[in-house]
């Protein structure tokens, strides 16, 4: 084609958006319809050229006398809100300058479909909640000028920030997405679609956090000028918010701020927004002088419109209120947000003496209440029962704090007491153990703080007694009727004598040892035979041989009567071989487990009534002499009157007793702790007469005691040369024959021989560690440490050789003890050496 421009007219110039004027040919020659054929000529020339798409080796251009268009779709863009091809192009392709271009309005309406679809909610909706949301968005995007001038200018922000720009390479190769599109320009608007929706979608899920959308479709006047407020504010704060959403084209969550993972439906616009904000403030205003005041001071600074920082009506500040029950108080299925959002502004009211006015002050004052808060919802959730009773206790209070909680406590002791249950059977014990459990720890949280607290100490200590008699009965079910399977019916009636006055007392003891052994006679009927006479064991099968009538273990008498035809209780010879089956015996044997199971039961019970009750944290002491009397008698193994006709053993172990018995020793009362101990040691003088010094328990327990009190303060070697010259002068109180008069009180001796046991337990263990270096010779640090020991060790055993040396049944007992200790820490082939060893073999006693 020859390209020529002859004349500078623009009579038949193409016009962009026009069709050129009508041109008619005269002679070979064009002239334009209406053109002056005096002036000047030309040639108009359309060049059509078609690229292909994805090939790179065209480069088409044209100086500034033509005109350029860039043809690609016959319909025009504008009818959709879209720009058309060459205005895309005439800008710098930042869909931000695009968006500038847009009808938003006429857009969104087309394709907010797309930026509901986008979005995922992490609650279910229903039906009905998707349609309602649907109509509320058309019906805004339609007529909401404010609604719409907030939306537009929200996602400008959002696409700036994103920086996202028009892929014009990754349009024109992508085959399948033009054929898909249709058009090139298409093809661009699918981007920019997707960038408008993904960037909707964002908003949405911040309009639509916690329901806010359903907020403004119900809102009134005041309510929606807070809403859009603080969406504006709110959307300055998203930042890089889920940008990444809009990069990708992924999914944008619909969050939710509801505590223990519960959504609700908000009722203050964007409280999650205000609540963050005021949070950021805790460190630095809650250890001031007023919290309260400085929070509303620090919020203040931040300027706000609309009120947000200023007194608010009841009803609007309720509604901030609920919103912030959800997201701060633990979600509770048993007393709901309703009822949890109006206890905490009663309890807020009652903190301040007054109803709240500010925002601020619902945050303030909840730091201020939040363990208060905790521990309330905490009774409900663990006892539902007292839903209504709590929340009618607060609502009728007059003050917030430990006579509240001294209040409610008593009213869970209620609740829960025996009494009140329907048990019928041993499985409706677990329900209500649960409960116990679960509040246990709320309940001892409670009357701790209130015993620090102003509150009346007998209101305190009344209550306080009331649960001590509800914890007694919940170890006693634990420990004893749900092992022993006691129904429902006879626990309460074993229990009912111990209902009655404090519990850490003589009589309460008494009852318990009564309870025990009523208990036994009614769910046990024991028998005294249980040995098979040919393997002298306790049955396991026991069957009956016709023959005598006598009871064997039947493997036994299997066995014997496969090699015998004589009776193998009386040689004589067999009438019959025939067994049977032993049942009334197997019953006798299946009560003799019931009774081992009770004793095991009753120990375990004692060590709760003794070890957390009368001398465990519960910071009371016992004041009944009586019944530390009996805790003496009971360890001295004298029997209380109410022990006599039961085999239960209610004594506890070993262990237990030398506890108990240091616990008697170190009574804070003077005249207590004199009586408690003048009666021990009068109880260890009679058994020392009648055996040796350790040959008792309760001699055994005082010098466990003893060694306990004197390894406190000695630790190591250097300890025990240190406390040696001072131990050494009591030498004579172990020089003695037990059949001559003893010249010093038991206790005098005991300790003496407590405390030289525990010399030689260090001797043996430093006796061990330098034969264990000796046989290790890789560092010269571990030479030098060993010498230093060698050297503590021949001193030590030089003190104790005079010990050692002295002829009595005692100092006898003690050298086995050393010796003893060094074979059972390392067996007896490590003895066998050791006595090869110095310092042992060069010791004169040891000869």
């Amino acid at each position: 084609v020859k390209i020529a421009d002859e004349g500078k007219g623009t009579e038949g110039k193409a016009v962009e958006g026009k069709a050129a004027p009508e041109a008619k040919v005269t002679e070979g020659k064009v002239e334009a319809k209406g053109s002056d054929p005096a002036g000047p000529k030309g040639i108009h020339v359309v060049v059509l050229v078609h690229l292909p798409r994805g090939d790179l080796q065209f480069l088409i251009d044209f100086d500034k006398r033509w005109r350029m268009a860039f043809v690609d779709d016959i319909e025009p863009a504008a009818n959709t809100g879209l720009p058309d091809i060459q205005a895309m192009l005439n800008t710098d392709l930042s869909m931000a300058q695009i968006m500038e271009l847009l009808n938003l309005k006429q857009v969104l309406l087309a394709s907010f479909r797309r930026a509901l679809a986008r979005l995922v909610y992490l609650h279910e909706r229903t039906n009905e909640d998707v349609k309602e949301q649907i109509g509320f968005i058309l019906n805004s995007l339609r007529s909401d000028k404010q609604f719409i001038e907030h939306v537009q200018d929200a996602i400008k922000e959002i696409v700036a920030l994103s920086g996202k720009k028009l892929e014009l390479m990754q349009a024109a190769k992508k085959e399948e997405d033009l054929a898909l599109a249709g058009t090139f320009q298409a093809a661009l608007h699918r981007q920019i679609l997707d960038t408008l929706s993904s960037s909707f979608a964002l908003l949405l899920s911040h309009m639509d956090r916690n329901t806010g959308l359903f907020l403004l479709s119900k809102a009134g006047p005041q309510i929606r000028d807070i809403w859009l407020y603080l969406f504006k504010r709110s959307c300055k704060d998203l930042g890089g918010f889920q940008l990444n959403a809009i990069k990708e084209g992924g999914a944008v969550e619909v969050l939710s701020d509801g505590s223990s993972s519960q959504s609700y439906r908000s009722r203050f616009p964007f409280s999650f927004f205000l609540n963050r904000l005021l949070i950021e403030f805790r460190a630095l205003t809650q250890d001031s002088q007023n919290p309260a005041k400085s929070l509303q001071s620090q919020f203040q600074l931040l300027q706000w419109e609309f009120g947000i920082a200023e007194k608010m009506e009841k009803d609007v500040l309720y509604r901030y209120a609920y919103d912030f029950t959800c997201m701060n108080c633990a979600y509770s299925e048993h007393s709901g947000r309703e009822q949890q959002a109006r206890m905490l502004w009663k309890l807020i009211t009652l903190k301040k003496g007054e109803q709240p006015e500010y925002l601020s002050q619902i945050t303030a004052y909840f730091w201020q209440l939040e363990n208060t808060v905790t521990a309330y919802f905490g009774l409900i959730d663990a006892v539902p029962d007292s839903l209504n009773v709590i929340s009618n206790a607060i609502e009728e209070a007059k003050i917030c704090g430990s006579e509240l909680d001294i209040t409610l406590v008593s009213h869970i002791i209620t609740i829960l007491s025996p009494h009140k249950q329907k048990w019928k059977a041993v499985e409706d014990y677990g329900d209500w153990m649960t409960k116990f459990e679960d509040v246990r720890p709320i309940i001892e949280g409670l009357i701790a703080l209130s015993r620090r607290q102003s509150v009346p100490s007998k209101t305190v200590e009344d209550v306080a007694n009331g649960w001590e008699k509800l914890l007694f009965t919940y170890t006693f079910i634990r420990d004893v009727s749900v092992p022993m399977k006691v129904d429902p019916e006879l626990t309460l009636r074993t229990l009912e004598p111990t209902g009655k006055g404090e519990l850490r007392t003589s009589a309460i003891f008494r009852a318990i040892v009564r309870m025990f052994s009523d208990l036994r006679f009614q769910i046990i009927n024991p028998s005294d035979d249980y040995i098979c006479p040919i393997t002298l064991e306790p049955f396991k099968d026991p069957v009956i041989l016709v023959d005598d009538g006598h009871v064997y273990e039947r493997a036994a008498i299997e066995e014997w009567l496969t090699n015998h035809d004589l009776n193998p209780m009386t040689n004589l010879p067999l009438k019959s071989k025939a067994l049977k089956a032993a049942t009334e015996l197997k019953d006798k044997l299946a009560a003799l487990a019931t009774e081992d199971g009770l004793k095991a039961a009753a120990s375990r019970f004692m060590e709760f009534y003794l070890f957390e009750l009368c001398f465990g944290a519960t910071g009371k002491d016992v004041t009944d002499a009586r019944l530390i009397m009996d805790f003496v008698a009971m360890l001295a193994g004298k029997r209380l009157k109410e022990m006599k006709k039961t085999a239960v053993d209610v004594v506890p172990s070993d262990a237990g007793k030398t506890f108990l018995l240091r616990k008697i020793l170190e009574l804070s009362q003077p005249r207590l702790k004199k009586g408690a101990t003048d009666m021990i040691y009068k109880f260890m003088a009679m058994t020392v007469k009648k055996a040796k010094y350790l040959g008792t328990n309760l001699c055994v327990n005082f010098s466990s005691v003893q060694e306990q009190i004197f390894s406190e303060k000695v630790h190591t070697i250097s300890d025990a040369l240190q406390a040696l010259p001072n131990l050494m002068k009591n030498l004579e109180h172990l020089e003695f024959s037990f059949n001559a008069k003893p010249k010093f009180s038991p206790e005098v001796v005991l300790t003496t021989i407590s405390q030289f046991r525990h010399i030689v337990v260090i001797f043996a263990s430093t006796i061990a560690e330098v034969l264990a270096r000796k046989s290790d010779e890789e560092k010269e640090a571990k030479d030098k440490d060993k010498s230093e020991l060698v050297v503590q060790l021949k001193k030590l055993s030089d003190y104790l050789e005079p010990l050692f040396s002295i002829k009595s049944p005692v100092v006898r007992s003690i050298r086995m003890y050393l010796l003893k200790n060094l074979e059972r820490a390392h067996g007896i082939s490590f003895l066998r050496s050791v006595l090869l060893e110095a310092p042992l073999k060069e010791c004169k006693w040891m000869k």
